[in-house]
């Protein structure tokens, strides 16, 4: 399991998790479904990314959100433990 974490004002933190094993990526956050989850986000290639594109979509979302000035965090959970690094 992959996921972007991303704090926003008043306390409150949007997640995009990506799950490899069924390629798919989901998140808590309306904002994003109606916005990226919907008409997709390039990556620094300019291709654009769509949710079904699993882990490419993560990876030009960190990016977009990135260059935007915001601060998110990219987590990983270790296939052996099962915790977050």
């Amino acid at each position: 399991m992959e996921m972007l974490v991303l704090p926003l004002p008043r306390g409150r933190t949007a997640v995009v998790l990506f799950d490899p094993a069924t390629n798919s990526v989901t998140t808590n956050h309306a904002g994003l479904v109606a916005t990226v989850f919907q008409k997709g986000v390039k990556d620094l290639d300019g291709c654009l990314l769509l949710p079904r594109d699993g882990r490419a979509f993560l990876s030009a979302l960190y990016d977009h959100l990135f260059l935007r000035g915001y601060h998110v965090h990219w987590l990983k959970a270790s296939t052996a433990s099962n915790r977050i690094v």
